[in-house]
């Protein structure tokens, strides 16, 4: 059953950052590649979310915010699943509230780095030596032309 005016605002507006929560959490566990096991937990939030916005509107695109997860679907692909609806629903409730980028909403991002980042540089007409010493180590002497001459 569907609430009016004000009410059903404020219902709204109160599931934004439970949502913003749920999208961001599932995003960064994505990321990390720690979800094994939170699949299901994640799927009762969100479907607690999108009930609780059914409730307070007619809608009919909730609807279609509906999941639908393969029962053969892995962790990460239905963790993966949980956070496109989520982000979804939480689209849906900043467009139907007008709050978004004001309250943290919109630009967020995340990022993690799940692999080292390696740099190669070139050095040109740079000491051995020196460049042992720098980077720590150190170099055996090589023969050069002037020990050849001595022998």
């Amino acid at each position: 059953m569907a609430v009016s005016g004000e009410e059903k605002i404020r219902g709204l507006i109160r599931l934004l950052p439970v949502a913003r929560a749920l999208k961001q959490d599932l995003e960064k566990a994505l990321g990390m590649e720690v979800f094994s096991g939170a699949r299901n937990m994640a799927a009762k939030s969100y479907e607690g979310l999108r009930q609780a916005a059914v409730a307070l509107t007619d809608d009919p695109y909730l609807n279609a915010l509906e999941l639908e997860v393969f029962p053969t679907a892995t962790d990460k692909e239905k963790t993966a699943i949980v956070a496109l609806a989520a982000g979804q629903l939480l689209a849906y409730l900043e467009g139907q509230t007008g709050v978004g980028a004001a309250s943290g909403g919109g630009n967020y991002h995340f990022s993690v780095q799940s692999a080292p980042n390696v740099n190669a540089v070139t050095l040109k007409n740079v000491d051995t030596r020196i460049a042992a010493r720098l980077l720590g180590g150190e170099i055996e002497e090589e023969d050069s032309e002037e020990d050849d001459e001595k022998e």
